[in-house]
Order: structure tokens, then sequence, then C-alpha cells
């Protein structure tokens, strides 16, 4: 069966073929030449054409990457900081307030907790513009909502103090750690969640670029070798007829 459509394709394509060099044979000769260079440069356009689409795909990964990957995990790094500023903050206020001065150190560190909270609030707007996927967004909810816990429980650790409590509010200090905890354990997952889709779409862009290169490949080789191949048919005829009109 399959060799049977074999010969009936080997069979179209020798009489189509046939066909095609019989045409192109009783065309002038200057039809011929402009033929031959009409047909180079539409495959020199499709080279052209699928280089810049390739290109523009590879230009929208790599924006991509950078403008909604790159971007906002420096913006979840801030926010790390930020966190990290604040958990010290609150370890200097128990320490400290029990020294002496209390008034003048926890003035400080509420303005200090106040300039953190202002910032990360910013910071989180700016990674909610960044165009995150869903599974990213149910994280950043997660993370504000743990946050907010942890800012109120922060909040009356500080009051503790200014009322001189210090054993209730180290031991309210302890507990609020579990919710600390949790803001560091969201922001780690939505970091690591942006990281692993940054590397597939750097994989997505290599992916396209190395099919791209190949098409490109192909299709400039296909060009050079239609153009010998014209070349030498119409020198071959050019050839012919002036053999013919000689004789």
């Amino acid at each position: 069966m399959s060799y049977d459509i074999f010969k009936v394709g080997f069979f179209v394509i020798k009489n189509e073929g046939g066909k095609f060099m019989k045409g192109f044979n009783n065309l002038k000769t200057g039809t011929k030449i402009i033929s031959g260079f009409i047909l180079v440069a539409i495959i020199t356009a499709v080279v052209g054409v699928v280089g810049m689409m390739v290109t523009q795909k590879v230009d929208g990964y790599l924006e991509e990457l950078y403008s909604e990957r790159l971007i906002p995990n420096a913006i979840l790094g801030k926010i790390q900081l930020n966190q990290a500023e604040a958990h010290f903050e609150m370890g200097e206020l128990l320490y400290k307030s029990q020294l002496g001065n209390v008034d003048s150190i926890i003035s400080d560190v509420t303005q200090t907790l106040n300039r953190i909270a202002t910032e990360n609030n910013d910071l989180i707007e700016e990674y909610e513009a960044s165009n995150p996927h869903e599974d990213e967004l149910a994280l950043l909810e997660a993370f504000k909502s743990s946050n907010t816990a942890y800012r109120q429980y922060r909040e009356e650790i500080i009051s503790l103090v200014s009322q001189k409590k210090y054993s209730q509010a180290i031991k309210l200090n302890e507990t609020a750690a579990e919710l600390r905890e949790q803001t560091e354990n969201d922001l780690a997952d939505l970091k690591d969640m942006n990281n692993q889709i940054a590397i597939e779409l750097k994989d997505n862009s290599d992916a396209y670029m190395i099919m791209g290169r190949m098409t490109t490949f192909i299709l400039t080789a296909a060009s050079i070798f239609l153009a010998i191949f014209i070349g030498l048919l119409i020198t071959r005829n050019i050839v012919r007829g002036l053999k013919e009109t000689v004789k």
C-alpha cells in the first residue's frame, strides 16, 4: 500500500515537474531571468520576515522577564529586608526599654515601623501593578493578611511596653512570632514562584530562538540552492538559445 502511494507521488511530481520545466523553457530569456530573481527575492523576504518575527517574540519574552519577573523579584527582596528590619526594631524595643528612657525609645521605634509600613505598602502596590499571575496574587493576599495581623500584635506590644508591662510584652511577642514567621514564609514562597516563572520564560525564549535559528538556516540554504539552480537553469537555456540561433 505504502509503495503504491510512493509510486503515485513520484509520478505526480515527475509529471508536474516536467510540465513546469517545459513551460519554463518556453518563456523568453528576459522573463526567465526576472522570474528567477523574483523567486529568490520572495525566499529572501520570507527569511527576513521570519527573522523579524523571532526577534520580536524573543524581545517580548525578555521584556516580560525584566518587567514582570526581575523588577518584582527586587521588590519582594526589599520587602523582605524591611520585614527583617521591623523584627530587629521590635527586639531593640523590648531590650532597650527595660534600661530606661522608654518614651524616647518607643518614639524612635514607632517612627521606624511607620516608615517601613508605608514603604512596604507602596512596594506591594508596585508588585500588584506588575501583572502577576493568579497564584502569585493568592500568595500576596496571604502575606498581606498575615502581615496585617502581625502589625496589630506589634501595636499591642508597644502599648504594653509604654505601660512598662515588660513580661506581658515579651510573652505577646513570642506569640506573635508565629505570625511573623508566616509572613516570612509567604514572601519566600512568592519569591520562589516568581523565580520559577522567570526560568520558564527563559526556557521558552531559548526554545523559540533555537527554532527561529533553524528555520532561518533552512530558508537561507533553500534560497542559496534555488539561486544556484535558477542560475544554472537560466544559463543552460540561454546557451541553448544561442546555439540554436547560430545554427
